[in-house]
């Protein structure tokens, strides 16, 4: 969430959009993935992130430090 002079800014979505075979979603990819995720929430100062797998939404609003 980013707050400005004390009030909520909201600001248009932006989706990013990527498909990837099932056979590439593996443990380590997927904890790359979350990783990624979490630093960008992190440095963009988001409310939310987040991403779609076989059609379930995985969304992080918690973006503190993360072991890479």
């Amino acid at each position: 969430m980013t707050v400005v002079g004390g009030e909520l800014l909201f600001e248009p979505t932006v989706m990013v959009l990527c498909y990837a075979s099932p056979s590439d979603l593996t443990d380590f990819a997927l904890l790359g993935l979350r990783s990624f995720l979490l630093r960008l929430g992190r440095e963009s100062h988001q409310g939310e992130v987040g991403a779609v797998i076989d059609g379930t939404y995985f969304g992080f609003t918690r973006f503190g430090e993360v072991e890479d």
